[in-house]
C-alpha cells in the first residue's frame, strides 16, 4: 500500500470518526507523511493491519474512560442537582456589515428630506426610480462634518437587481438633489440603517462625495502676482524633494484666481503619474512652501488646489479630506504643515493667545479666527454674516458676535452665551430657556428677513426666519445693542 492510501485509511478513522483529539490526529498524520514505505516492503504490507489494530484498541480505551467520566459526573450532579451546561459560543459580529442609525447621526436635514421624498413619490424610469421604490425614504440627517445619511426602507426584495442604466440614472438624481446644498460634503446611504446592504445592492462600496470642479474663467478674477510667485517656486523650490522628478513641477501652474471672499483656486497640470505619491513627511515638505507663498497675501482666506479643475483629484492624491487649506489651520490631514509653516495656527493655539499675541500675527479681534472658521464651515452662518455686513448697519465685530451667540446656543454652552447675551439675560435659568428653544431649530433653515436700525438708540433689530426640526415655520427678533466698550445680544423670551 502506498503512502497516499495509508493516509486515506487513517483519515477514515481518526478524521471522520473523531476518536482522537486534533493534536493526536495531526501527529499521526504527520508521522504517516514522514514514513518511507520503499525501504520496508514487509512493514508496508503489514502496516494497515497494525494501524487498524492500534485504532481499535484506542477506540475501546477511549470509550471506556469516557463512560467512566460521564458516570462520575452524573453521580456528582445527582447529589447536588446541578446541571452541567455546554459552553455558549458567541458568533462574532461581521464587521463588514456596517450600521449607522439616524438617531445617533447629526441632526435631521428636513429640507433635503422633503426634496428626496418628492423625488421618490412617483415612478420615473428616466430617473431610475421604479414603482416599488416609491415613498421609501425613512429619514435624512447631517453631521457637523457635512456628511449626510439617507436611510431607505429595504426595497431589495422588490428591486433585487436593477440594470446599470437605472442605477446610474438613480444615483445621478440623488447626487443632484443632495449636493445642491453647499453644506453637504459627502453622503452615505443605508437600508434601514444597514450601510453594507445598500453598498452591495448598488455595487459601490464608497460614500458619495461632492465633486469639486473649479473653472478659472468663472471663479473670481485672475491673480497674476500669486501665479508668478508659484511659477518661481515650481522652478526650483523643492530641493528637499530632489530624489523625486521635480522637473515635472516646472511650468505646471495653469492659472490662479481669487473671488471677493478671498477664496483662491490654483490649477496645476496633472503631474501625479510622473511625480508619484508622497509620504506624510514629504507632504509637509511639499505643502509648507505653498502655504507660505499663498498666505503672504492678507486678502487670501482659503485655497483650493486642483489638478486641471478637479479638487477631488488633488485631495485623493494627498489622501486628504475634501477641505480647502485655510489661513486658520482648520484643514484636516495636513501632515507636518502646521508645524512647518509660520502662517498656520491651530484653533487650540489661537484660543490660548492673548489679544496682543493675536494682534501680532494679524488677528486684532480675538474672536475673528473663530467667526471666520464658523462662516467657512456653515453656509447658514455665511449667508447671515454676509447679509449683516451688506446692510451697512453693523461692522465685522458686531456681525461676528451675532454668529458666536447663535453658535453658543447651538452647542448648549451657557458660559459662551453669557459672554455675548445682554446682561439682563445672563441668569442661568434664562439661558437654559433659550437653549431649550434653540435645540429645536433647524439651523440650516436660518434666514434674515430684515435688519432695522434704531435712530434714537444704539440698537439694531435683526428679524430671523427659520424652521423647527418638525418642519413648522417660526421667527424671532434679536437686538444687537452697542455699549461704550462692548456689544451684546438681547432676545425676548
Amino acid at each position: 500500500m502506498d503512502e497516499k492510501k495509508i493516509k486515506e485509511s487513517i483519515e477514515h478513522y481518526i478524521g471522520k470518526e473523531k476518536l482522537f483529539t486534533p493534536q493526536v490526529r495531526n501527529r499521526v498524520l504527520s508521522n504517516a507523511h514522514k514514513s518511507k514505505p520503499q525501504r520496508n516492503p514487509l512493514i508496508n504490507r503489514l502496516l494497515p493491519t497494525f494501524t487498524l489494530l492500534f485504532l481499535s484498541i484506542g477506540a475501546v480505551i477511549f470509550v471506556f474512560f469516557s463512560i467512566g467520566q460521564n458516570d462520575e459526573l452524573s453521580t456528582a450532579n445527582k447529589g447536588n442537582k446541578e446541571t452541567v451546561e455546554k459552553p455558549v459560543i458567541v458568533e462574532p459580529v461581521d464587521p463588514s456589515h456596517l450600521v449607522m442609525e439616524l438617531s445617533s447621526h447629526g441632526e435631521q436635514f428636513q429640507k433635503l428630506e422633503d426634496d428626496l421624498r418628492k423625488i421618490m413619490l412617483t415612478p420615473n424610469l428616466e430617473l431610475g426610480i421604479l414603482e416599488s421604490m416609491n415613498d421609501s425614504i425613512n429619514g435624512v440627517s447631517i453631521d457637523e462634518k457635512g456628511m449626510v445619511l439617507v436611510e431607505f426602507k429595504d426595497f431589495r426584495s422588490e428591486v433585487p437587481s436593477p440594470s446599470s442604466e437605472l442605477k446610474t440614472a438613480f444615483l445621478g438624481t440623488l447626487y443632484d438633489a443632495i449636493f445642491k446644498y453647499s453644506e453637504v460634503k459627502s453622503t452615505q446611504f443605508s437600508f434601514d440603517g444597514n450601510l453594507t446592504a445598500w453598498q452591495e445592492w448598488i455595487g459601490i462600496m464608497e460614500p458619495m462625495f461632492r465633486q469639486y470642479v473649479f473653472d478659472l474663467n468663472t471663479h473670481g478674477q485672475a491673480f497674476p502676482e500669486l501665479e508668478n510667485d508659484l511659477n518661481n517656486l515650481m522652478q526650483d523650490g523643492f530641493k528637499q524633494l530632489s530624489f523625486r522628478n521635480t522637473e515635472v513641477l516646472k511650468n505646471s501652474v495653469n492659472g490662479v484666481s481669487i473671488n471677493e471672499e478671498g477664496i483662491v483656486v490654483i490649477e496645476f497640470k496633472d503631474f501625479r503619474s510622473d511625480f508619484g505619491s508622497l509620504t506624510s513627511n514629504e507632504k509637509g515638505l511639499f505643502l509648507a512652501p505653498l502655504s507660505d507663498i499663498v498666505f503672504k497675501y492678507p486678502k487670501v482666506n482659503a485655497v483650493y488646489f486642483t489638478f486641471e479643475e478637479s479638487f477631488n483629484d488633488w485631495c485623493e492624491w494627498l489622501e486628504f479630506t475634501y477641505e480647502p487649506m485655510n489661513r486658520y489651520g482648520e484643514s484636516l490631514d495636513m501632515g507636518d504643515l502646521n508645524t512647518d509653516s509660520p502662517n498656520f495656527y491651530s484653533l487650540e493655539e489661537l484660543a490660548k493667545m492673548t489679544p496682543d499675541e493675536l494682534k501680532a500675527i494679524g488677528y486684532p479681534n480675538p474672536n475673528e479666527f473663530e467667526v471666520k472658521s464658523l462662516v467657512a464651515k456653515h453656509s447658514y452662518y455665511k449667508k447671515m454674516y454676509q447679509i449683516l455686513l451688506d446692510g451697512k448697519l453693523i461692522d465685522d465685530e458686531a456681525a461676528g458676535i451675532f454668529i458666536l451667540y447663535l453658535e453658543g446656543l447651538k452647542n448648549k454652552d451657557k458660559k459662551e452665551v453669557k459672554k455675548y447675551a445682554q446682561h439682563s439675560l445672563t441668569m442661568d435659568t434664562d439661558i437654559e430657556s433659550l437653549i431649550e428653544m434653540y435645540k429645536n431649530i433647524d439651523y440650516s433653515s436660518f434666514s434674515i428677513e430684515s435688519i432695522i436700525h434704531s435712530e434714537g438708540e444704539p440698537v439694531t433689530e435683526v428679524n430671523l426666519n427659520f424652521k423647527q426640526k418638525d418642519g413648522s415655520s417660526n421667527s424671532s427678533q434679536l437686538y444687537i445693542e452697542f455699549y461704550e466698550s462692548e456689544i451684546r445680544i438681547n432676545e425676548f423670551l
